[in-house]
């Protein structure tokens, strides 16, 4: 979840415990995943972890949301129709693809034009074709 938080407690005790404290936080979750997660230097793993971290995750976390609406939303939709289009087009063209495992290529037609799409020349996904299966 992108802003939200989601908590899974099973105890009705603790349950109604985590309904009144207005306290809890994945702080502490977000620091520890995201060095491993997004193999960050340990300079920014630093920063992160400092004085002003938390604030900076939450900035960062807030700007997010707005990126997929509106405006936004329709430049990302618009460039990975794009990829798509041109991708299909190559069958028009004579192309031949085999599909081993449908749920295979669907899950990569739709996270190779979303990356273009999100991150533009510096897509990782393109580079390092390994990230796809990392991701998922």
């Amino acid at each position: 979840m992108l802003n939200g938080k989601l908590y899974a407690v099973w105890d009705p005790v603790l349950v109604a415990a985590a309904l009144r404290n207005k306290q809890l936080s994945t702080m502490p979750q977000i620091r520890s995943v995201t060095s491993p997660l997004c193999h960050i230097s340990e300079e920014t793993n630093a920063i992160l972890h400092g004085p002003n971290g938390e604030k900076l995750i939450h900035d960062v976390l807030a700007s997010m949301p707005p990126t997929f609406f509106g405006e936004s939303l329709r430049e990302l939709n618009g460039a990975a129709l794009s990829y798509l289009g041109e991708y299909f087009n190559g069958f028009a063209n004579g192309r031949e693809e085999k599909v081993s495992n449908v749920w295979m290529w669907i899950r990569g037609l739709m996270t190779e034009p979303t990356g273009k799409a999100v991150f533009g020349d510096w897509d990782p996904f393109s580079k390092e074709p390994g990230l796809e299966q990392a991701l998922w």
